[in-house]
């Protein structure tokens, strides 16, 4: 009873409370969902980020990293966080960005040898402990901001190229319209240059039969005259 009214009540079931929210954690991107997954990818991995776990299908990618603090040495945090894209439409997503933090200190001493377990004498060993100081939730809103900032510009410039690949096919297929079009342009002209020619041809030959029979009737009228 005593050991169960000393224990501090855990508060995990708070986890949904309104306080816990966390402002700017998520944001929507006016892009296809999977060109947004590719950049959030393409973003952690630039920043230095471990991917752990990546689901293109659910478009769900976890990613981990380390960084040491720049006032202590001794002193690391680890970043957990998970990216989540959720189509709103063809050209809409809503991300969600999760982060968790685990603080550490990496203690270094010198194990010595002591005389009858008093006086040190010199150092025969060295240790190293880690010791956990602090782990959370992320709050700080230049996180979110930062990660989202470069994740724009990462979407828009894949936009860009999207939208330059599709102007650049709309073109080629124009072009290769028009040279079909030309191309049938000059059979058909060709065509009717050669049925132009065949016809002419006929007129001539059948000019010719004509004169020659008119050659042949005025021979036979002379004949007769002659005779």
């Amino acid at each position: 009873m005593l050991v169960t009214g000393c224990a501090t009540k855990a508060n995990y079931q708070e986890a949904f409370a309104d306080k816990e929210a966390i402002s700017g954690s998520s944001q929507v991107i006016a892009a296809p969902a999977d060109v947004i997954f590719d950049a959030a990818l393409e973003v952690t991995s630039q920043q230095g980020f471990n991917v752990d776990a990546v689901d293109p299908k659910g478009r769900v990618l976890a990613v981990t990293k380390e960084i040491q603090n720049n006032e202590d040495q001794e002193i690391s945090h680890t970043i957990k966080s998970t990216v989540t894209v959720i189509p709103v439409s063809e050209q809409q997503a809503r991300v969600m960005l999760s982060a968790n933090q685990i603080t550490e200190l990496h203690k270094k001493s010198t194990v010595w040898f002591h005389l009858l377990w008093v006086l040190p004498l010199f150092p025969y060993d060295t240790e190293y402990t880690t010791v956990v100081t602090d782990r959370g939730t992320v709050h700080e809103p230049e996180f979110y901001s930062s990660f989202f900032s470069k994740l724009n510009q990462s979407v828009a410039a894949k936009n860009e190229k999207l939208a330059k690949d599709k102007a650049k096919a709309e073109s080629d297929v124009a072009l290769a319209r028009g040279k079909e079009q030309e191309i049938a342009i000059a059979a058909l002209f060709q065509a009717n240059a050669e049925a132009e020619a065949q016809a002419l041809n006929e007129q001539q030959i059948a000019a010719l039969a004509e004169e020659e029979a008119r050659a042949k009737k005025t021979k036979k009228r002379a004949v007769r005259s002659k005779k």
